[in-house]
């Protein structure tokens, strides 16, 4: 089964370059420039995988990672980051029980590709839906007070 991958960057040209590289490799790769687009899009579709750049305007990476974990949107997240020091960005998300996978920017298209691959490799789908997918991981989902 074809897996759903949200690629979101506020630079254009790099979330469509990266979209366009991961159908290539046989994902169904969509690209969204604006954190609030890529939370209408999660709301509206099914993703298996939401790839995002960290440092964006309105929201950052981190933040949509956690919005949309906290809603059960999607049920992996790999973040990208051309700030050498990530520890301060993921601190907020392992405050609240996240531990999200991370790669250096820029990075190698195939490296993201394995990566994406080996992440991917533990969400066993037997349907694309919101419903299903949110499903598969609901309770592997820290405790949220």
């Amino acid at each position: 089964m074809e897996k759903n991958v949200l690629v979101i960057d506020d630079n254009e040209t790099v979330a469509s370059t990266m979209a366009m590289v991961l159908r290539s490799a046989g994902f169904h790769a969509v690209a969204a420039y604006d954190p609030e687009d890529a939370l209408a899009l999660l709301k509206r579709e099914s993703f298996h995988l939401l790839l995002s750049d960290v440092m964006m305007p309105k929201m950052s990476g981190v933040e949509l990672a956690m919005e949309a974990r906290d809603h059960r949107y999607v049920p992996q997240v790999l973040l990208m980051s051309g700030v050498a020091n990530t520890t301060d960005l993921l601190e907020p998300a392992r405050d609240r029980g996240y531990a999200f996978e991370m790669l250096p920017k820029p990075t190698h298209p195939i490296q993201v590709i394995n990566k994406v691959h080996e992440m991917l490799a533990c969400v066993a789908l037997e349907g694309v839906g919101a419903p299903v997918a949110r499903s598969v991981f609901e309770r592997s989902q820290p405790a949220i007070s």
